[in-house]
C-alpha cells in the first residue's frame, strides 16, 4: 500500500531484496475488505515470507499497524527470522468503540472514518491513499488477530525494532511500550517519533524511520 511503498523503494535501492504483498481486501473496495478474515491476511503474509525465504539466507519481516500484528505472528511461528521491524503496531486501539465491533459487524457493513483531530493539509493526508470508510468486520478481525498475537508473544525470539509516533490518533501510543516490555528477547529497541502520527512512514519524520530500518536490517542480516 501507499504507506510502505517509500520504505520498500528505499530499502531496495540500498541493496535489500524486498517483498511487499498486498493483503486481501486492501487496494480494492471496502466491501471486499469486509469479507476478509485475519486468517486471509496471515496466509498471504506467510506465503510472501516463504517465497522470500527461498531466495534469501536471512530475512527481516516488517509490518505497519495491523501488519505489525501479522509480523509478530510470523515471528512467533518462524524462529529462524533474522529480525522484526514494527511501525505503530496495532496492539491497543485508541477507540473504546472498537470493542463493540464483534457485535455491530452484523448490523453495520461500513461507517465513515473518524477524522477528528486530523489536519487535512498535513503531509500524511496529502500522501495517504485508502478507504474513506471503516469496516466494523475488519476491526473485529483485527481484535481477533491481536488475541492470537498476545498468546504467542513469548515465542518471539528474533531481534525487534519498534517505531511509534507520539501523535498517533488511531492507536494508544503506550501500546508500543507495553509490547516492548512484553517481548521476552534482549535484543529489542523502541524509538519514539515526536512529530509523527499513525502513518509515520508517510509523515514528516519518515526518512529517519527508513534510516533506522535500514541500519537495523543491515545489523541483524549479517552472516
Amino acid at each position: 500500500t501507499a504507506e510502505v511503498r517509500p520504505l520498500g523503494e528505499r530499502l531496495h535501492a540500498a541493496g535489500f531484496s524486498v517483498s511487499a504483498p498486498l493483503l486481501p481486501g486492501h487496494g480494492t473496495t471496502v466491501e471486499d475488505l469486509c469479507r476478509r478474515t485475519w486468517l486471509d491476511w496471515a496466509e498471504t503474509a506467510g506465503e510472501a515470507l516463504e517465497s522470500l525465504t527461498r531466495r534469501c539466507e536471512r530475512v527481516v519481516v516488517a509490518g505497519e499497524s495491523m501488519g505489525g500484528m501479522l509480523a509478530l505472528l510470523l515471528a512467533a511461528m518462524t524462529p529462524s527470522l533474522s529480525g522484526l521491524i514494527l511501525y505503530a503496531p496495532a496492539l491497543r486501539l485508541r477507540s473504546r468503540l472498537a470493542l463493540l465491533t464483534p457485535l455491530v459487524r452484523h448490523v453495520l457493513t461500513s461507517v465513515a472514518k473518524n477524522r477528528e483531530g486530523e489536519d487535512p493539509a498535513s503531509i500524511v493526508n496529502q500522501r495517504w491513499q485508502g478507504y474513506t470508510m471503516d469496516c466494523p468486520a475488519a476491526v473485529a478481525e483485527l481484535l481477533a488477530l491481536q488475541r492470537q498475537v498476545r498468546r504467542r508473544l513469548h515465542l518471539v525470539k528474533a531481534p525487534v525494532l519498534i517505531l511509534q509516533g507520539r501523535k498517533d490518533l488511531t492507536l494508544r501510543p503506550e501500546g508500543a511500550q507495553e509490547l516492548f516490555q512484553a517481548l521476552p528477547n534482549d535484543d529489542k529497541e523502541l524509538f519514539w517519533f515526536e512529530r509523527s502520527t499513525h502513518c509515520l512512514l508517510l509523515d514528516e519524520e519518515w526518512e529517519r524511520a527508513v534510516e533506522l530500518s535500514a541500519a537495523f536490517a543491515a545489523r541483524v542480516g549479517k552472516p
